[in-house]
């Protein structure tokens, strides 16, 4: 019988503290303790009598002085476990409401630092400093994993997501503006820099085997663009429109510049080959109207009219030399200048010189050709005088004056 009053003692104690379902204010205060919390019972003598279940609304553990340092309890919400230091102040709380089950863990101070929470939506877990403030959180929801770093302040700085496409990384800065984005799918791996109006100004990307730069002006245009292909790196320049206004890139055949107008055509072109040098100017319908070029023979200079056929050609060699061509392309007249001597050639529309002339050391000379390449007059000029000289369509010698 005695053993039998301590138990209802005991369990008179445990009830009244959660009667009427109502958290006696001990619990809610954080395990505050009070003058008037009755003394412990001493513990009962030793049973072979094993309960096989037990039924209350709540439980009290305290310690030999008589401080409460856990209790599990049945709420309005729903239970929860509280678990207290040696001072009896809060250091672990579970609760389980509704759809939600959170575990909360404090410092000695009674600042909440470690909270841990699962709902419908997902599990999430939170870290909080001293002064109160979230500075990092982790959560899972249907697809997504998402981890999300703050500063003292509890603003947002760095943000870690993993979706279905891939993993990203967000870096914001004490605004609360996103600066900077990483991120990796099944295209690439991509980063992108905004400026503090979160506008895109920056964006690098690696694709398969292509790394490319993209600069971007305050509007969003993209204003520079660098690229490296299998083929070789490119470099684009581009103006407030968004046009491409100068391009350079290495190929095989080597590095080659390009200018463009505001309309996207290349107007000059500047390459770099094993056969040498070149640079061609271009009309407004790509039409090539100049192209210097520099190579092992020498160096030259062609002009073309308005469909882009060449008709001038000014050549520096061992000598130097031009060539004038007609819309067909057929050389109508050839000069060139050696040591010696220096000559003119004009040639029909099947590109057969007719008249030569030649000034040389020996004196000057003009000479007639026909249609089969065989000279027929030949007028000199030397110290001895003028010099006409007639041929036969043979070649022969018909006549000579003087």
């Amino acid at each position: 019988m005695k053993k039998a009053r301590v138990f209802l003692v005991a369990l008179a104690i445990v009830v009244s503290s959660f009667a009427g379902g109502v958290v006696s204010p001990w619990l809610l205060s954080g395990f505050r303790q009070t003058a008037a919390q009755p003394p412990v019972a001493a513990p009962a003598e030793p049973s072979n009598a094993v309960a096989q279940e037990v039924r209350a609304k709540g439980f009290v553990l305290v310690d030999d002085s008589g401080k409460i340092r856990g209790a599990l309890k049945l709420g309005k919400d729903g239970p929860s476990l509280e678990l207290a230091d040696e001072t009896g102040r809060l250091r672990v709380s579970l609760n389980q409401a509704n759809d939600a089950v959170g575990l909360t863990l404090t410092d000695e101070n009674g600042k909440p630092r470690i909270g841990v929470t699962t709902t419908h939506a997902g599990p999430q877990l939170s870290l909080l400093d001293e002064k109160g403030s979230t500075r990092a959180k982790m959560e899972q929801t249907s697809g997504a994993a998402a981890l999300m770093l703050s500063d003292e302040n509890g603003r947002p700085r760095i943000g870690v997501a993993m979706a279905g496409a891939g993993p990203k990384v967000a870096l914001l800065d004490e605004r609360g503006k996103a600066r900077a984005h990483l991120s990796v799918d099944d295209k690439g791996a991509g980063l992108v820099l905004r400026d503090d109006g979160e506008n895109e100004r920056l964006s690098l990307h690696m694709s398969a085997d292509s790394p490319s730069l993209v600069m971007m002006d305050a509007n969003g245009i993209t204003r520079v663009a660098m690229t490296s292909t299998p083929a070789g790196p490119g470099l684009m320049l581009k103006d407030a429109g968004g046009n491409g206004r100068a391009s350079f890139q290495i190929t095989a055949e080597g590095p080659k510049l390009g200018l463009l107008d505001d309309k996207g055509v290349c107007r000059l072109s500047l390459q770099q080959s094993a056969k040498g040098e070149g640079l061609a100017v271009l009309d407004d319908k790509s039409k090539p109207r100049a192209r210097l070029g520099v190579g092992e023979d020498g160096a030259g200079l062609v002009l073309g009219d308005r469909d882009g056929k060449d008709r001038v050609a000014l050549v520096m060699a061992e000598t130097p030399g031009l060539a004038l061509l007609d819309d067909t392309g057929i050389m109508r007249t050839a000069m060139s200048l050696t040591r010696d001597w220096a000559g003119v050639v004009l040639n029909d529309e099947k590109g057969n010189g007719r008249a030569t002339l030649q000034v040389s050391r020996g004196g000057v000379g003009l000479g007639l050709v026909d249609d089969k390449g065989v000279c027929r007059a030949m007028l000199r000029q030397s110290a001895r005088g003028p010099e006409l000289g007639l041929f036969d369509p043979e070649g022969k010698d018909a006549g000579h004056l003087p």
